[in-house]
């Protein structure tokens, strides 16, 4: 594989990056708990190295749910044009070209490897709220009914198959709303392991109608060398494209436009105690499609 087509942690570049797009390495950062392009939802974490591999160690949050069980939550949001220490601009209800600033990442390969660790047991709602999905384009999520979450997501659970393979808008938190259709599975499959590392890219692009957005996912479950450097043996695995849907939410509100906007990207990791996150990055790619 041609070191053109290796960014600079050595990971496969699957399209190429916009002639003078934005950018963010966590490589580069002292902290992933909160600034300018990267923020955690106040999960402590703490770096540590294994052999040469970097990476940091995320805790999960406490969530309550309304039957009365405690999950874990953890979100890793990023924003390679910044904003994410400012007010947030716009909602999707503004009809935005942008959620935070004019420099929001859009067109954009996201790339993160995890390692989900502690998986919560029990009963109720926080057993099986046990999840890990790409979030793009969004903002803040709190509140009810709250449009400043502006968001889709692609799903898959971990050590759970294709079967777990899903997707939501979200563009109200927090309610997220499935046409029941599923995502388009394609080469690889959801053979990920709790306690074992994988990598994954969730790449987003407004098509060419601009009318309508895809996101997809890859995969590698084989990682990384003896060295801790990346194996790159991406796979593509699941794929879904945006449109509109016209199911209502829970106060009536349907999500009627296409999610078109740039916003933050995110990991969000429920029901483990721990995940560990290592060369993550988010680079803005041509629109080739």
């Amino acid at each position: 594989m041609a070191a053109a087509n290796k960014d600079k942690n050595g990971v496969q570049m699957l399209f190429p990056s916009k002639s003078g797009g934005n950018k963010y390495y966590l490589s580069d950062a002292d902290n992933i708990n909160g600034g300018k392009f990267i923020t955690t939802d106040q999960n402590n974490a703490e770096k540590q190295t294994e052999g040469n591999l970097a990476f940091w160690r995320v805790l999960g949050k406490d969530v309550h749910y309304s039957d009365q069980s405690i999950g874990k939550t953890i979100r890793v949001n990023i924003n390679a044009g910044g904003g994410l220490n400012g007010n947030q601009k716009n909602t999707w209800e503004d009809n935005p070209k942008y959620i935070w600033t004019n420099k929001d990442s859009k067109n954009a390969e996201f790339t993160y490897y995890i390692r989900c660790s502690g998986k919560i047991s029990g009963h109720g709602i926080a057993a099986n709220h046990v999840t890990c999905s790409s979030k793009f384009r969004g903002g803040i999520h709190t509140g009810q009914h709250n449009p400043q979450a502006s968001c889709c997501e692609l799903v898959l659970r971990v050590g759970e198959g294709n079967s777990s393979l899903n997707y939501n808008f979200e563009y109200n938190h927090p309610d997220y709303v499935n046409d029941g259709e599923g995502t388009n599975k394609l080469q690889a499959n959801n053979d990920t392991e709790v306690g074992k590392w994988f990598g994954r890219k969730t790449i987003v692009w407004t098509n060419s109608d601009g009318k309508s957005v895809t996101a997809r996912d890859y995969m590698d479950l084989d990682p990384y060398n003896a060295n801790g450097k990346p194996k790159n043996n991406w796979k593509p695995l699941q794929e879904k494209v945006f449109r509109t849907i016209s199911r209502g939410t829970e106060d009536g509100t349907k999500y009627n436009v296409p999610p078109l906007w740039g916003g933050m990207f995110t990991s969000r990791v429920d029901g483990f105690q721990t995940v560990d996150y290592a060369i993550v990055s988010l680079r803005e790619i041509k629109k080739l499609i």
